[in-house]
């Protein structure tokens, strides 16, 4: 805890003031006059290490792009490619299958007509 507590009286005090502004003005005038130990003027960081980094990602994102179309392209391709084969399978076996159950009816016939 801070007791505050005036020295002296108030004339006291009076009579410690500068006699002039004139005074005050001239102290001011001193402590300008003292150099200051200024920095020169910092220039701004350099955007550059970002500009490139933001560049090799907008590059990347090209490159994924154009990859991932081209997969698709050849995933449309084997769909087709796909699409067909099940066809020809599809035509192949319907004829084997006939030829099989015509066989096998022949054979039944035959079977059937014959006598031990």
């Amino acid at each position: 805890m801070v007791i505050r507590k005036l020295r002296g009286t108030a004339a006291e005090h009076v009579a410690a003031l500068p006699k002039s502004v004139k005074k005050l003005k001239s102290k001011a005038a001193e402590i300008e006059a003292v150099p200051s130990k200024r920095r020169p003027k910092a220039r701004p960081p350099s955007r550059s290490k970002v500009t490139a980094a933001e560049k090799a990602v907008a590059e990347m994102e090209a490159r994924h792009q154009a990859a991932e179309e081209e997969l698709a392209k050849r995933e449309r391709a084997l769909a087709r490619e796909r699409e067909q084969l099940d066809k020809r399978h599809g035509r192949e076996a319907r004829k084997l299958r006939r030829a099989a159950d015509e066989a096998r009816d022949a054979y039944q016939g035959a079977l059937d007509e014959w006598e031990p």
